[in-house]
């Protein structure tokens, strides 16, 4: 017998009759209508063929009926699921189709019938994948399933709903198969450049750093002589003295040290900021910065000090995330600020950098939100750095264009542009706020 696996998207399901968990809406119907045919016509009028359709139908679907029951209850003691994230390999990123692998085992199916699995998230990223199995294995069947997951987040799988039942849809069993809480954890898209200029949230005049990556200074320190050092650079008088050849080479550069406090004011459809946020802390992170990061829905938690800590803390703060109460983010600001004051091993902070969406000026209570935090910090004597991503949008790019034949399957055909399709009320929010932040001298950086 072959084995199918198919994949149903939105499927609507047979719900069964309340009383009768095994017996359709359908196969109600069908069984009502040939008992009043064996009532009516068959038994009054002595109609033979209304007989043998009752009776017919009657044994066709108590026997549908019986198999249903006993090979579904056989599927619900041997009949398993497997989902395992470590062998999915694969990143998943967020609005970005991804495939990943169910294995199912034990589902042996009979001819003309079928079973069907489905996922069950705790929280529905899109549409119900069904698939359906039929015909006998052996072995593990192995199910591709692909998924556009929403946005960044831990996605957790409570249980996979399955179900047996015959291909006329008139007897079904269904159970629920427990999933364990797997999660498949879904990062933000990943950017390559950021526009953002390199910020501080506290900085000492004459505090320095080592740069130990290269040594640009001037040429002072002396190591023993290599053949590339040129004949200039060598010492003389050591020679004369010690017959070892030394040279001088530079001593190491020193630039001033930065520190800096971001918050991230980003909800779950916010992973535009998230993907600019953590390009730009990978290039603080090259130029031996130090940060501390903290974001919407971090509660109590530590701040992060890493770029690949604060992409987790991005990723496990998401169901919390919420843009709507300022209690709530002025309790996170204030955390985040005593935390930042202990690691980063300062008495004060002067600046904190907000990172956000122009997105957000949709509507005036954003607006007045964004305003609210700015006041709050400079109750703190913490002045508000605001900087806003906006969104980017795909494009696909002809290689019929003039100039896009010559590098067509070297580069890649997806490019990303910036989104200027703004409201007037928007633009008109956006101005309002620009206008507070210049008269506070609040700093607005737009990326």
């Amino acid at each position: 017998m072959d084995i199918a696996v198919n994949v149903l998207t939105e499927q609507k399901y047979i719900k069964h009759v309340a009383g009768l968990s095994f017996l359709t809406g359908r196969g109600l119907l069908l069984v009502i209508t040939a008992i009043l045919l064996l009532l009516g016509p068959a038994s009054s009028a002595d109609d033979v063929i209304a007989t043998v359709i009752s009776y017919t139908t009657l044994a066709l679907a108590g026997l549908l009926l019986l198999v249903t029951i006993l090979r579904g209850t056989h599927l619900k003691k041997e009949a398993g699921v497997i989902l395992d994230t470590q062998q999915n390999s694969e990143v998943l990123y967020s609005n970005t189709k991804a495939t990943f692998i169910i294995r199912a085992t034990g589902f042996n199916i009979p001819p003309f019938y079928l079973a069907t699995i489905r996922l069950n998230f705790a929280v529905a990223p899109d549409s119900g994948i069904v698939h359906e199995l039929t015909g006998y294995s052996e072995s593990l069947r192995y199910i591709p399933e692909t998924r556009c997951f929403p946005h960044r987040g831990d996605w957790t799988v409570t249980s996979v709903s399955a179900s047996f039942g015959d291909r006329l849809g008139l007897s079904r069993i269904s159970w629920e198969i427990p999933a364990n809480n797997i999660s498949f954890r879904v990062h933000p898209p990943v950017r390559y450049s950021t526009r953002i200029p390199v910020l501080s949230s506290a900085h000492r005049a004459g505090d320095l750093l080592s740069d130990r990556k290269e040594h640009t200074g001037d040429p002072y320190d002396i190591k023993r002589y290599h053949p590339s050092d040129g004949m200039k650079k060598i010492l003389w008088k050591i020679y004369a003295k010690t017959g070892e050849l030394m040279s001088r080479h530079p001593e190491r550069a020193m630039t001033p040290e930065g520190q800096l406090v971001i918050y991230a004011l980003c909800g779950k459809k916010d992973d535009h900021v998230c993907s600019a946020l953590i390009t730009y802390l990978n290039y603080l992170e090259n130029m031996d910065l130090d940060i501390c990061l903290g974001c919407a829905g971090m509660g109590a938690a530590e701040p992060a000090q890493t770029p690949q800590a604060a992409e987790e803390l991005l990723i496990e703060s998401v169901w919390a995330a919420e843009k709507d109460s300022a209690d709530t983010i002025f309790a996170e600001i204030n955390h985040l600020m005593e935390a930042s004051v202990e690691k980063l091993q300062r008495r004060t902070i002067d600046q904190l950098v907000i990172f956000g969406t122009p997105e957000d000026f949709y509507t005036k209570t954003r607006l007045e939100l964004y305003l609210k935090v700015g006041e709050h910090l400079e109750a703190l004597s913490v002045v508000p750095v605001f900087v806003l991503i906006e969104k980017m949008k795909r494009k696909e790019i002809s290689p019929q264009t003039p100039g896009n034949q010559a590098h067509a399957g070297i580069f890649s055909r997806l490019l990303f542009e910036q989104e200027h399709n703004q409201t007037a009320s928007q633009v008109s929010f956006m101005s309002d706020f620009t206008s507070v932040c210049a008269g506070r001298n609040w700093q607005v950086i737009i990326d």
